[in-house]
């Protein structure tokens, strides 16, 4: 296993439930167990182009700025590695193997 052990969906977007919820009542009205699909009644919000990600001259000042903290290299592995919080978070140290310089991503 590389820097991402294992192989699992990546974590769902906001909005991710509400699709499905709204199929399940219409199902619902369909099959005559609801009287109407009350998630038509709800606006959902725009899903925005931007999704905020760093690029290499907004990272490195960044990572200067942070070097002295207590949580610098958690810092380095969500920018550099690409890393999810829980990943970082999940990390332990039998997860390091230091003979050949990589880690193992098992939990999250």
């Amino acid at each position: 296993m590389g820097i991402r052990g294992g192989s699992r969906p990546a974590a769902p977007g906001p909005g991710h439930g509400a699709p499905r919820l709204r199929d399940a009542l219409n199902r619902a009205v369909r099959e005559e167990l609801l009287t109407r699909n009350v998630a038509l009644l709800v606006d959902m919000p725009k899903a925005s182009k931007d999704k905020g990600t760093a690029n290499a001259r907004e990272a490195i000042p960044f990572l200067r700025s942070v070097r002295a903290h207590r949580l610098y290299a958690a810092c380095v592995l969500v920018l550099v590695l690409g890393l999810r919080r829980s990943e970082v978070l999940g990390l332990r140290w039998q997860d390091i193997d230091f003979e050949a310089g990589r880690f193992t991503v098992r939990s999250a």
